[in-house]
């Protein structure tokens, strides 16, 4: 069971203005929740405060990094869909799901039914999250190693962002690669998360159409209620 109460994130000097938003690092064991969180932080692996990361499930308790200069702090939190933690109430209940103020929902697969099923549990409380897809360089690699003669590292990686964006039209998705912190959507990624403004309906709302305005595709029209999916 977390130990992290409602208000564990916050500084007992702070006024309520100056609160601490707490973000869940969340998503399938296995699918890089832990080295995403080193990569965000700068921290080598074998550092001694740097998530525990591997094959097999090694995150079993949440852990908090607190972003210096930031008015947030991340969790690493427990994957799910292993023997000891299948997805489920049990699950949701096991994490403390509904204590976060926001969510950083990683990936490295097809989008699978545990995510449609997560999606919901987060709009139903009326919060939000950013679809973070990892271990982009290794999609790339494949896809060039497939097709040498037609390969286009923009196109795929805009293919792959279209799929997900197709599923949650109202959630800003980022690529990132572990093994490149500098590279592809994670300095972006940095820089929103770092800020709790950013995790408000409007800013969220904002976020979304500027990426859509980016990539040159029209803009959709936002989905003003955060999309429950049945």
């Amino acid at each position: 069971m977390s130990t992290r109460g409602k208000d564990s994130g916050k500084d007992s000097g702070k006024t309520a203005s100056q609160r601490l938003y707490n973000v869940g690092v969340i998503g399938k064991s296995g699918n890089g929740k832990s080295s995403f969180i080193n990569a965000y932080l700068g921290l080598p692996h074998k550092e001694e405060y740097a998530a525990r990361t591997g094959v097999v499930e090694c995150t079993s308790e949440d852990h908090p990094y607190h972003l210096p200069g930031s008015d947030v702090v991340l969790w690493d939190v427990p994957g799910y869909d292993t023997q000891k933690v299948p997805y489920g109430p049990d699950y949701l209940k096991k994490i403390n799901f509904e204590s976060y103020d926001f969510y950083v929902h990683v990936s490295c697969t097809k989008i699978e039914e545990t995510e449609l099923l997560l999606h919901s549990a987060i709009a139903k409380q009326g919060k939000r999250y950013f679809y973070v897809r990892t271990k982009i360089d290794r999609d790339l690699k494949n896809q060039k190693k497939a097709h040498p003669r037609t390969f286009n590292e923009d196109n795929e990686k805009e293919a792959i962002r279209k799929k997900i964006e197709d599923c949650f039209p109202d959630v800003p998705v980022f690529l990132v690669s572990c093994r490149e912190p500098e590279g592809h959507d994670l300095p972006t990624l940095r820089s929103l998360v770092a800020d709790g403004a950013n995790f408000s309906l409007e800013s969220h709302r904002d976020i979304v159409k500027r990426r859509l305005q980016n990539t040159g595709r029209a803009t959709r029209p936002f989905l003003e209620k955060f999309c429950v999916l049945q």
